[in-house]
């Protein structure tokens, strides 16, 4: 909203779950993480991790150390150019088909000889054509509706998985 342009998003999300539960415990972290400094971020317990990152190599070094440490988590690959929410699906990333960054994923992790135990949630569906007829459109873009959806998806999966329901 207007009233939050140019605040940190880690700040908003911190202040609307201190607004909702006061009692709450969170840890922020307002840094762009990289390959460099995955493991600074754990240096105390944590319960469950959902990665929404969009840099691949810092997704990618990310889900190698969660996995590696058997730290829970889930990841959320990409909603660019997808168009039906009811595709969504959650599942290992080794069953996860059409989606182009989950499959560039894939193919890093497998390098690192990780080829499954990596939840995810993405949308299982052939993407829409790149229409931009620009030059200067570089990232294809997703509809407004579809990050917010595969994030509550996220968020559904961490809370089962800290009630014991997954």
């Amino acid at each position: 909203s207007d009233s939050t342009v140019g605040t940190p998003k880690v700040d908003v999300a911190c202040h609307r779950a201190q607004d909702i539960n006061p009692d709450i415990i969170i840890h922020k972290h307002h840094i762009q993480i990289t390959p460099d400094n995955v493991e600074t971020l754990f240096q105390s317990h944590v319960d469950f991790v959902i990665d929404a990152i969009d840099d691949v190599a810092a997704k990618v070094a990310l889900i190698e150390y969660l996995h590696t440490h058997t730290i829970p988590f889930i990841s959320c690959m990409g909603a660019a150019r997808a168009f039906d929410p009811l595709s969504l699906r959650i599942s290992d990333i080794s069953k996860s088909q059409y989606c182009p960054l989950a499959r560039v994923i894939r193919k890093r992790l497998k390098e690192r000889e990780i080829y499954k135990g990596v939840p995810c949630v993405y949308f299982h569906e052939e993407r829409l054509s790149n229409r931009a007829d620009s030059d200067n459109m570089s990232l294809p873009g997703s509809l407004s509706y579809m990050p917010g959806i595969m994030g509550l998806a996220a968020a559904g999966f961490a809370i089962k998985h800290l009630i014991g329901n997954v």
